[in-house]
């Protein structure tokens, strides 16, 4: 069963008049934990999981310490066959019954070991249940001599996902190394990013994009990969197109997210967003000629619908097949919502013309997002020459100086439409 959410100590306001928790009445008296627990209950099993300040700082690089400074202190966690499951144990705890830097440093190499061998979410989703029947201690395989106190279950699940995400640096920085010697430009670029990594924080948000896109630097590494092109990662992209065009450009690139949404609309029977988009305001204020739509195809490839309101025409490119077709629910879907914002259109008939753009033919398997949006940058003419697939990682780089230039040059801050 799944925690209830996590009640922090600023919530003392709504525990002020709960009744005191009573050990006896509770623990260890054969009863199983419900989503309707008493307060404070969940108030005794919140304390239960609270790590002791001063833990995780020692063991969690802060959020702010830049990238290359994490991969410096970086060490890989030792992989330990395990004939046992991390379980909880009735015994009392044996280390960590004092906080301090010895202390935990000393623990640390069995907690990462823990953290990585995929115990955290049995504990996790046992933690209830165990604490009601008494447990008092977490037992480690990779420590099969000591007991670990209950909070430990906590202090894995964090370190589970800051290992993920250390490891994503570590992947990036030996992609860079492995394209280093690729196209003509890849040395040049591999060594911006890498420079890069001396200023920009390995953990945060990623600054100066709309209110619709939340980028994180775990993106920001993804770019440097073999990996498809997330959705925050595309809309990144044409948020940055979009302020490279300028206010009054005639284009307007959609969110990822907008083709999904209006096909449950259409299928509910209407479109009533709770406020209408800058985009819906756009089209209707005769301000937009052409939209693009990036296309996610059951989360496998990225494609791109281009729409040109004025002569109500689109075309549809698809850099793994040249004869392919738009998803007709797709088309119906725009079709649909640009004649509700544009009723001069309503006798209209959105019909399919050849693209005006050159779509690339991708060889390998997962360059499609990025395929798309440097198709999109060449043809608006606000980015370099058109990706090919001997400058896959030519362009994968050049995405990532990009987005990550708020990070990398905090000195001058940009303000963008």
């Amino acid at each position: 069963m799944s925690l209830p959410e996590y009640i922090h100590e600023s919530d003392e306001e709504g525990f002020a008049e709960l009744p005191a928790f009573n050990p006896k009445e509770w623990i260890g008296n054969g009863l199983q934990w419900v989503d309707t627990m008493p307060r404070c209950v969940v108030r005794a099993r919140n304390e239960a999981r609270r790590i002791p300040l001063g833990v995780l700082a020692n063991i969690v690089p802060q959020q702010g310490t830049p990238i290359a400074a994490v991969l410096r202190c970086y060490t890989p966690p030792t992989k330990i066959i395990e004939t046992n499951v991390a379980c909880y144990s009735h015994d009392h705890p044996t280390v960590l019954l004092e906080i301090s830097c010895l202390t935990i440093d000393v623990a640390s190499p069995y907690l990462l070991a823990a953290a990585s061998s995929g115990c955290v979410s049995s504990l996790r989703a046992t933690f209830n249940t165990s604490w009601l029947a008494g447990a008092k201690s977490i037992h480690l395989p990779s420590d099969p001599m000591q007991r670990y106190p209950l909070w430990v279950e906590n202090v894995l699940g964090e370190l589970e996902i800051s290992q993920a995400k250390q490891t994503q640096w570590m992947d990036a920085a030996e992609w860079l190394s492995s394209v280093a010697n690729g196209a003509a430009e890849c040395p040049v670029l591999a060594i911006d990013c890498e420079e890069s990594w001396e200023v920009i924080p390995w953990d945060t948000e990623v600054p100066g994009f709309g209110k619709a896109v939340h980028l994180h630097t775990k993106e920001l590494a993804q770019f440097l990969s073999n990996q498809w092109l997330t959705d925050e990662m595309v809309n990144a992209g044409l948020d940055y197109l979009l302020r490279e065009l300028g206010m009054g450009s005639r284009v307007s690139l959609a969110n990822s997210l907008l083709l999904p949404t209006l096909e449950a609309m259409r299928d509910r029977g209407g479109y009533n967003p709770k406020i209408r988009s800058l985009l819906d305001q756009a089209i209707q204020a005769n301000d937009v000629d052409e939209i693009h739509f990036p296309v996610n195809i059951s989360n496998l490839h990225w494609t791109l619908l281009s729409v040109d309101i004025r002569e109500f025409t689109y075309s549809y490119s698809d850099s793994r097949s040249k004869s392919a077709h738009a998803p007709n629910s797709v088309i119906k879907s725009v079709e649909w919502w640009l004649k509700l914002l544009c009723p001069e259109l309503h006798d209209e008939e959105l019909k399919e013309v050849d693209a005006v753009y050159e779509m690339p033919t991708q060889e390998d398997t997962f360059s499609c997002g990025v395929v798309v949006l440097s198709t999109l940058a060449a043809h608006l003419k606000v980015g370099d020459e058109p990706w090919t697939q001997h400058t896959y990682a030519v362009h994968r780089m050049r995405w990532y100086l990009r987005l990550s230039e708020q990070l990398a040059d905090s000195s001058e801050v940009k303000h963008f439409i």
